[in-house]
């Protein structure tokens, strides 16, 4: 490892051998924890809703306007359910269908669309109620109970340490669900 000649070689060769303060890495791991378990969820997620994300861009493609299709869908509430779906699927196609003009079955296309997503809510929900937060809120415990202290320890204040401090909450089930809530499943949701 090279750090250089002169005066300040010793000091870089010192501060190299060293990270950041012990509470600026328990901070930096309990975000980290954190952070890797929502892209791992939302990566998970975006997996998953792969095969309703295509359907639901096939019938979008092929009707280019979900008003060309009031007169051939069964119920009119499968209109407001398709418009709903809008803003949680966001599919972008590869090789998108041609617009049609022939919409035979595109009432089963439709239930066979919240059929997925009833499915895809089902297994979302026993997914993340199996997501063990144990190891993410033992790493926030130590936080609360270890950051004042070594921080003190750090700066030699107690008072400069506990500015600003703000102690974290345990992580439950019910903040991943609402992370990560339910798709909508009838024609009447709303979003």
């Amino acid at each position: 490892m090279f750090f250089g000649t002169g005066e300040d070689a010793g000091a870089k060769l010192l501060l190299g051998q060293f990270d950041a303060p012990a509470y600026i890495r328990r901070a930096r791991n309990v975000e980290t924890d954190f952070d890797d378990l929502i892209m791992r969820c939302q990566r998970l997620k975006r997996e998953w809703l792969n095969q309703a994300e295509r359907l639901y861009e096939e019938l979008r493609c092929k009707a280019g306007d979900w008003q060309r299709l009031e007169r051939w869908v069964s119920q009119p509430e499968q209109l407001a359910y398709l418009r709903t779906l809008e803003g949680w699927l966001q599919p972008v196609l590869r090789y998108p269908p041609p617009r049609s003009s022939w919409f035979w079955g595109l009432s089963r296309s439709i239930e066979n669309l919240r059929g997925l997503i009833r499915q895809f809510n089902r297994a979302w929900d026993s997914h993340l109620r199996q997501i063990d937060l144990g190891p993410i809120n033992r790493a926030r415990d130590g936080y609360n109970r270890w950051y004042l202290l070594e921080k003190e320890c750090s700066m030699g204040s107690s008072y400069l340490a506990a500015r600003g401090f703000t102690p974290l909450t345990l992580i439950t089930m019910d903040d991943l669900l609402e992370q990560f809530p339910p798709l909508p499943e009838s024609g009447s949701a709303a979003s």
